[in-house]
Parts: C-alpha cells; structure tokens; sequence
C-alpha cells in the first residue's frame, strides 16, 4: 500500500488567495484506521469528532487508532472505548490541571507580552515546564489494561532525544507497565521538562510525524482512514499528501482552535462542540 508523500506547507500568498476548501466525504469501507494529529489544546477538537462518529454508529468501523502527541493521548481513549470519561478529562484541563506553575502560562497562551517574556525566562532558569499534574491525571483516567484489552489496534509516535531517533511504536511493543509513559512522552512539548522512560528521554512525536500514516504502510485490512489533523485552521495549511490504493479524508477545524497551549475551559468546550458540528457537517454518512 503507497502512503502519502511527504507534504510542504503551502506559502502565505497562496492562503490568501485560495482559503482552505472544506471537502465533504462519505464512509464508505467496514474497516476504518483514524490518524490522529498533535496540537496541544486544540486536542479537544477530537473528541467532539469521536462523539459526532458515535452518533453516527460509525465506532464499529474502527479497527486501528494512530496518533501523535494530543492525538495518541486521545487516541487511546478511543481505545480504551469510554466517551464519557474522555470528555470528563478534557472537562478538567484548565491550567491548574496541566502545569505547576499555571498563572503565568495563561496568560502568556493569551499573548500577553509581560507574560511570554516571564514564561520564556522560566523555560531557561528551570529548563522547561514543569507539566506533573497533567502526568496525574492521564495515568488516573487512562486505563492501560483496557487500552491492552481491546481488539483495536493502537501506536503512537515518539522521538527519542538518546538516539536522535523517531519511533513509531504499537501498544504490544510496549513493555507492560509503560504504555501511560509512553503516551506522556509522545505528548512532552520541547518546552515542557524532559519525560524519561527506562532511562531513554523522549519528547514530542509531532516534531517529527504530526500525521503518522507510516503505520498503514504494506498493510491490506484497511480500506479507509480519516486523519483529525489539529495543524490547520487558516493560520496554518499543510497541503494533503497525494495517496494510492486507500481513500484517505482529512477533517480540519472550520474555524481557529486557539494556542496549543490554551488549557482554557472556555476555548475547550468550544473546540469540541466544533469538532462535534464540523464531523456532522463534512461527513455524509
């Protein structure tokens, strides 16, 4: 199976001119893959599309979960198959829930100068963002043995900083007791403190894969994947990749999601509700 090229980020003078056409797609294969995008807050866009797809009853048709940074975060509360707790976890992500030190980081998500000047010195003097609460909280809501349990299949994308490698792992390749660290490594931000798994340090997979279709390739039980990519919404376009023997559909926000780092109940519940209106409206059964 040919995977997607690699893809450019089309120049400014083209977005002018040419504004993202938004494309309608159908469901038309039993066997559906989803690559799930990093993007930080804008994650929750995400989980409104997984309420939209179970509205629909299209969950079924769900055997393989691919993501990325926020997306292997919600990638494996798909497949862990519990809605209802995913949205009770974005529900509580304000600041307070994701950094130890949360005033200055909101307010600097906001674009205040004083702020970003004073979030930028504290990345130096305490060599990154200190993100323990939100490494509570996933390991209290994810459930590693449900996520093991379930018949879909389940990767994720981290780079190692020891090797200077990217790894594209599944969840059996992950050693038991690890796959939540796994997850949290994906998911570290360069710019939050280092995150170390049997001693390897691993930061964000984005960095290197943001839409890993890597893990369809030479495979034949997919006959179509939609890919929730959390990287454009108008402000920033990377153009879809030409691809071979799959129909591939993207879902990108109609609308601008906000800073990565917009932990705002407000722009989260926003975020989802678009993600919820935007499935309903692109995707036509």
């Amino acid at each position: 199976m040919a995977l997607p090229k690699r893809t450019y980020i089309a120049p400014l003078k083209q977005l002018l001119r040419n504004p993202i056409a938004k494309k309608t797609f159908s469901i038309t294969s039993d066997d559906l893959a989803l690559i799930l995008s990093g993007g930080g807050a804008r994650g929750a866009y995400q989980i409104g599309v997984w309420k939209a797809m179970e509205e629909k009853s299209l969950m079924p048709k769900v055997k393989q979960v691919y993501g990325t940074s926020v997306g292997a975060i919600n990638g494996a509360a798909i497949v862990q198959g519990d809605l209802a707790l995913a949205e009770k976890l974005w529900r509580q992500l304000d600041y307070s829930k994701v950094f130890s030190d949360f005033d200055t980081i909101g307010s600097s998500a906001e674009y205040k100068p004083r702020a970003i000047y004073q979030t930028i010195v504290k990345l130096f003097r305490e060599k990154g963002l200190n993100v323990e609460p939100l490494k509570e909280l996933l390991h209290e809501f994810l459930d590693e043995d449900r996520i093991r349990e379930s018949p879909i299949e389940f990767g994720l994308v981290v780079f190692e900083l020891n090797s200077f490698k990217k790894r594209y792992v599944r969840k059996e390749d992950i050693p038991e007791g690890e796959l939540i660290d796994y997850i949290i490594g994906s998911a570290t931000f360069p710019v939050f403190k280092p995150h170390y798994v049997d001693g390897k340090r691993f930061i964000d997979g984005g960095l290197v894969d943001n839409r890993p279709f890597s893990f369809l390739k030479n495979q034949d039980s997919i006959g179509q994947a939609i890919c929730i990519d959390l990287t454009t919404a108008r402000h920033f376009y990377i153009k879809d990749a030409d691809q071979k023997d799959m129909q591939v559909n993207y879902l990108k926000a109609s609308k601008l999601l906000g800073s990565p780092l917009a932990f705002d109940l407000n722009r989260i519940n926003k975020n989802m509700a678009l993600g919820y209106n935007d499935f309903h409206l692109y995707c036509k059964g």
